[in-house]
């Protein structure tokens, strides 16, 4: 009876507290919680209420119409409705390459896009190839008139090229006119020389690494990120971005693919503790009576010495051999240390954001991502209260190929990265290397033997030697000076691979997007795999076809500045 008693108290009790948090209030105004009421009640949350809870508090929707607020301010300027109406037919073309580009563009370093889209033909619209357009308003960074030619052109650089992006489906109007002008205007935004160097030196250590391990240990499943150096470079540009934006801690759920590069190179893992690991010794002292973990286990958790004084902790989390079992682990820890920072839905500042100290980066795999389920869950619950920790960052390494099969066979959809759109989640698609026959951002016949560069401070003069005259042709009729400086050659290299300043573009953009909405975003790298699933597997009896284009490359994109470096320094 006192059990009955008291189930029918606490039902009463619920009833009433529901009545407390659903009360109506001004939308964007959240009402402090009752104190009381939180002791009283414990866990029971109104997770619909304006009023908020310990660790939710509601958020206006961005972009809508609100009837609580007498409409929201639009998001599109009226000069650009006007625009838009007078040149509808231009609009739509336009709105059509920020829709259907990425189906054209030039992201497989294995195989180039020959794919017609007819959405992007400027006759399906009624242009005229004769007249002349101002795109002032319609597409950013462009004012002035042109022809039907050059816009297309400048579209094509923009939606076709090395980077491509998919946000048509996103939930709000204000989200997509951000993407699009972020997007158009990223494209000429330039690459510092000092930051070239850096995506160098970054890089060229990541395939140091490997081969020496090639070398030294042979017989070790390391996992390398040979075919995907780039990925380096993906997380030294988002560590530096989330930094300067004052982001304190970042924490990491990644699988075995390129763990070993990412800890020697950027996070500081002592690479002595790593090679006894691979002789068969614990990572542990001798005096401690344990083994360790597997090799592709090791974690780490530091404090990074950032740009302009900041500091950067990031914490690597152990994963198991189970691929992406770690992602919601990183979410739930990054969520843990955003209350205890008292950040987010934690912070007594009613304009606290979640993801202000704290973010999450994950690391999947092509396969692993549409192939295991722990993803959709994980996505699903990205945006529920009390699971909601202000978006992640995701990078999906495409290898295009899961163990032995090749990516085509392991989804119906046209990307690996589709589970994302089940969530409105915006994919960036990038070239993770770079075929050596495109110098400075332009296609040059194969038949071209040399191409001379724009001229640089430091290297003014210089004459550029594709990597097909390196390895068949005979370089003493070219006249090859000694640069001034090791490091000024290492950025004209670098200054010919317009797919390396692309991966950076492509980190940039997705740390500018979760930073201003708080929601996921998807980085879709697409790359190879030099060996099989692990350095002793022969992929070439399974994947014959794949790895004949593969053994074909004489070199990815970092090797070419190897070869410049071997020309000019004899090293």
């Amino acid at each position: 009876m006192n059990v009955l008693r008291t189930v029918e108290g606490m039902a009463g009790l619920r009833r009433a507290m529901s009545a407390v948090y659903l009360k109506s209030v001004p939308c964007g105004r959240v009402a402090d919680l009752c104190p009381v009421t939180t002791a009283v009640v414990g866990c029971v949350r109104a997770y619909q209420s304006y009023q908020g809870v310990y660790g939710y508090k509601y958020r206006e929707p961005r972009g809508f119409t609100c009837e609580l607020c007498n409409g929201c301010p639009p998001s599109v300027p009226d000069e650009v409705i006007q625009k838009r109406k007078e040149e509808s037919c231009l609009f739509r073309w336009i709105s059509a390459f920020r829709e259907f580009g990425h189906l054209t563009a030039d992201v497989n370093p294995l195989s180039p896009n020959t794919r017609q889209v007819p959405e992007l033909e400027p006759g399906l619209y009624g242009l005229n190839c004769d007249a002349l357009y101002n795109p002032c308003g319609l597409v950013a960074g462009c004012d002035g008139m042109y022809s039907l030619q050059q816009l297309q052109d400048i579209l094509k650089q923009k939606y076709c090229g090395h980077m491509s992006v998919e946000f048509s489906y996103l939930p709000t109007l204000e989200e997509r006119e951000w993407f699009a002008n972020a997007v158009e205007s990223l494209q000429d935004e330039l690459i510092t020389p000092e930051e070239r160097i850096r995506l160098a030196g970054d890089m060229l250590r990541s395939q140091a690494f490997d081969n020496f391990l090639g070398t030294k240990f042979q017989s070790v499943k390391r996992y390398g990120a040979e075919g995907g150096e780039s990925t380096v470079g993906f997380f030294s540009e988002v560590f530096r971005r989330v930094a300067q934006d004052s982001v304190e801690q970042v924490v990491i759920g990644i699988a075995h693919r390129g763990r070993l590069n990412l800890l020697t190179g950027l996070l500081q893992y002592p690479a002595s503790i790593m090679f006894r690991k691979m002789k068969g010794l614990s990572e542990f002292p001798e005096s401690v009576k344990f083994i360790g973990d597997a090799l592709s286990h090791l974690a780490i958790s530091l404090d990074m010495e950032m740009e302009g004084d900041n500091s950067l902790h990031v914490t690597m989390l152990p994963n198991p051999s189970h691929l992406e079992a770690v992602n919601p682990v990183a979410c739930g820890k990054t969520r843990a240390r955003q209350r205890s920072l008292k950040e987010g839905y934690y912070s007594t500042n009613h304009d606290a954001q979640p993801g202000d100290k704290v973010v999450c980066l994950q690391v999947h795999g092509d396969a692993a991502l549409g192939g295991q389920g722990v993803n959709q869950e994980t996505l699903s619950l990205s945006s529920v209260p009390h699971f909601d920790i202000g978006g992640a960052l995701h990078l999906a390494i495409n290898n295009q190929i899961g163990y032995t099969t090749p990516g085509e066979r392991t989804r119906s959809s046209e990307y690996c990265t589709d589970v994302a759109k089940m969530c409105g989640i915006p994919v960036i698609h990038v070239n993770g290397d770079q075929p050596e026959r495109l110098i400075g951002g332009e296609e040059k016949e194969s038949s071209e033997r040399a191409s001379v560069s724009e001229p640089h401070p430091s290297t003014s003069g210089f004459t550029v030697i594709t990597p097909d005259v390196f390895m068949d042709g005979d370089l003493s009729s070219y006249n090859l000076p000694t640069p001034p400086h090791p490091s000024s050659f290492l950025f004209y290299v670098i200054h010919h691979q317009p797919s390396l300043t692309a991966v950076v573009k492509a980190a940039r953009l997705a740390v500018q997007y979760q930073r201003k909405f708080r929601r996921d975003v998807f980085v879709d790298l697409l790359c190879w795999r030099r060996w099989g699933h692990n350095e002793l597997d022969n992929p070439r009896f399974t994947n014959p076809t794949m790895y004949h284009v593969i053994d074909a490359r004489r070199c990815v994109c970092v090797c070419v500045c190897c070869i410049y470096l071997v020309v000019l320094y004899r090293v």
